[in-house]
């Protein structure tokens, strides 16, 4: 079953874990991530971890979570992005995460490591217009879009 991640609007930067079908938290990460200006958040495949993006322009903080161990932190994955962290995707094989930042980079994360093992595109000095809002696979995950806020999308080729 999937558990949603809630982020809280009534106190800023809180984080709760919930079970969709009892509607009870199952944990609460505020204590650990207050004032953290998280930014973005996504489950892997299958649900057994979550990652946590922080949005603040000093530092584009990366945590991974571990969902079936009350979100114990299992790594927190570098170089940050410069200026904040803004979408996150799991490849399908869910070995690999896609980070996409307001440094205008989408960096591709091998899990098992922690270690970025490609950038894809160059920093554009971090101007609002710049910074890449969201990002996708194709269905066969050989092809990812990362969309800018002026409207302008980039395709790579992942094959």
């Amino acid at each position: 079953e999937r558990r949603p991640l809630v982020f809280d609007s009534g106190r800023h930067s809180a984080v709760r874990l919930w079970d969709a079908v009892k509607g009870e938290p199952l944990a609460d990460l505020s204590d650990d991530y207050q004032k953290m200006y998280l930014s973005a958040a996504a489950w892997s495949p299958g649900s057994e971890r979550v990652v946590l993006g922080r949005g603040e322009e000093a530092e584009g903080s990366i945590w991974m979570l571990d969902a079936a161990e009350n979100c114990q932190q299992l790594q927190k994955l570098s170089p940050v992005h410069q200026y904040g962290v803004t979408d996150f995707l799991f490849h399908p094989d869910g070995k690999h995460l896609f980070s996409a930042g307001r440094d205008t980079v989408v960096r591709i994360w091998d899990l098992e490591s922690g270690k970025m093992i490609r950038q894809l595109g160059e920093p554009r000095g971090g101007q609002f217009k710049d910074w890449i809002h969201s990002i996708a696979l194709n269905d066969d995950a050989t092809l990812l879009a990362a969309a800018d806020m002026a409207g302008q999308v980039n395709v790579w080729n992942l094959g």
